[in-house]
């Protein structure tokens, strides 16, 4: 495609690693999308997006380990069950991928492979920083 007009339509969503998340999400320093290393392209009307890599099992086995996930910031706390968040632990110090349930009246992060890892209630402790939007599958690592 020599005029790129494949890609016209696609915006380039830079590849964060933890450094990255931890120096724009937690220390609110701004990232310049141009110099990332790594990027993905994805066709969306969002334009505040950032793409992770799923490092655990956690949410297995609807998003595999070593995915891409695509971020979209919270600008607003508007909580809706099943759908997937980036949140933080300030007291672990470790950024995490999962579903909001709402038990009794509490809200819990919960795992998909909830056999290895548990819930988590939802309080001051834990940042909700965006929403889980797409993710690009790899079938081979």
């Amino acid at each position: 495609d020599p005029k790129q007009l494949i890609l016209k339509d696609f915006l380039k969503v830079p590849l964060l690693n933890q450094e990255d998340c931890k120096c724009f999400f937690i220390k609110n320093e701004k990232i310049n999308k141009d110099l990332a290393k790594d990027w993905f392209p994805l066709k969306t009307h969002h334009k505040e997006l950032y793409a992770i890599k799923m490092l655990d099992i956690s949410m297995e086995p609807t998003i595999k380990s070593n995915s891409i996930l695509f971020i979209k910031i919270l600008h607003s706390i508007d909580l809706n069950e099943n759908d997937y968040y980036f949140c933080y632990l300030n007291k672990l110090d470790i950024f995490l991928i999962r579903k909001i349930k709402k038990i009794d009246s509490a809200y819990f992060l919960v795992p998909e492979n909830n056999l290895l890892f548990n819930k988590i209630e939802l309080n001051d402790s834990v940042s909700m920083l965006g929403t889980v939007t797409d993710y690009y599958l790899h079938i081979k690592d």
